[in-house]
């Protein structure tokens, strides 16, 4: 059996390692969050998703995703070195001595 084949045989999943939530904001819409976690009396994964429907939750992900630096780009990232549209790096803290000295 090649690779191609042996990979063939998976199934499309997703699931979370462990518990991860995302903070979000929507124009018009407003703020909140959604936490993902393993439910461990069903085993499937649940969403807290705070009334907010499946729809707005995959944009919110997909925005997130589209906005992110690829650590890893792959060949369908050359073009752009994984990184979004417009990226301009801003670090958070722009010199770590420079801000423990006040």
């Amino acid at each position: 059996m090649s690779l191609r084949e042996f990979f063939n045989k998976f199934d499309d999943t997703c699931e979370p390692q462990g518990n991860v939530s995302f903070q979000w904001t929507s124009k018009g819409v407003g703020f909140g969050g959604m936490y993902f976690y393993l439910d461990k009396t069903d085993g499937y994964v649940h969403c807290d998703n705070e009334i907010m429907g499946r729809e707005f939750l995959k944009r919110m992900l997909c925005l997130m995703v589209d906005n992110c630096v690829l650590d890893c780009p792959g060949q369908w990232d050359e073009a752009t070195g994984g990184k979004p549209p417009g990226y301009d790096p801003k670090p958070i803290i722009d010199d770590v001595e420079d801000s423990a000295q006040g």
